[in-house]
Formats: structure tokens, C-alpha cells, sequence
């Protein structure tokens, strides 16, 4: 339930992290970074320098006899601009979704699993409430 100042009764506020934007940044960061590092571990020996997080794309950018941008050169420059770039916000994204809290309102009578562990002699014993 959202929080929007007023607490009814039976309910008490809790902040969380925004699990939307955790989840969204981790993919995006986690599946952009493991091809690229699939790509430094396959490719030749000037291409270790992707295995960096983040700025490992930029590294590796070469340019052409003719500038920086022509040719098949400007393919390769143009996604690893982008790589970097969306490695970069996968890592923004992750940090904002674990820095930024929300509140939210939750019922006091409904709880998360409580374990209840019982020892006797010659027993052991565990009871979950949910």
C-alpha cells in the first residue's frame, strides 16, 4: 500500500529500497558487461582492457588511418560508445534503486516467516508462522 502521509490503523510505515530500479540496473549492467567480457576473453590480446567495468569500452576505441570514425571503424567505435554508456547506467540505475528509499505502509497482523527453533533433550525442532 502507498504511503501518502496518513496511517490508518493497523498499519505501520517501512522505507525499502526501490527493488524496481536494483533489478533493472543489475540486468542491464550484469548482461552488458558479461558479453563484453565474453569479447575480451575471445578477441585478441589488445582487447583485455574490456574485462574493466565501465570504462573498458572506451579503452579500446581505435582510430583508423583516415580519423576515428569511418569505415568499420566507426561500427565498432559507435557500440562500444555504446557499451560503456549502458554499463554506466546499469551502475547508476543499480546505486539509485539502493540509495533512494521508498515508504510504504504495512499491515502490523501480517508478518514475514518467523522461525521458531525448539531444543529438547535427544530433539531438535523448527516451526515456521506464516
Amino acid at each position: 500500500m502507498a504511503y501518502n502521509g496518513f496511517v490508518p490503523m493497523g498499519y505501520h510505515k517501512v522505507e525499502r529500497s526501490r527493488k524496481g530500479l536494483v533489478i533493472a540496473g543489475a540486468a542491464t549492467f550484469g548482461g552488458l558487461y558479461g558479453i563484453t567480457l565474453l569479447g575480451a576473453l575471445s578477441g585478441p590480446s589488445n582487447a583485455y582492457s574490456l574485462a574493466i567495468p565501465v570504462i573498458g569500452p572506451f579503452t579500446v576505441m581505435e582510430t583508423s588511418p583516415g580519423g576515428s570514425w569511418s569505415g568499420l571503424y566507426a561500427i565498432a567505435n559507435a557500440l562500444l560508445v555504446l557499451d560503456g554508456l549502458g554499463q554506466a547506467a546499469g551502475v547508476i540505475m543499480f546505486a539509485a534503486g539502493l540509495s533512494s528509499k521508498k515508504t510504504v505502509l504495512v499491515r502490523d497482523d501480517v508478518t514475514a516467516f518467523e522461525p521458531e527453533f525448539m531444543v529438547g533433550p535427544g530433539s531438535v525442532g523448527m516451526r515456521m508462522k506464516f
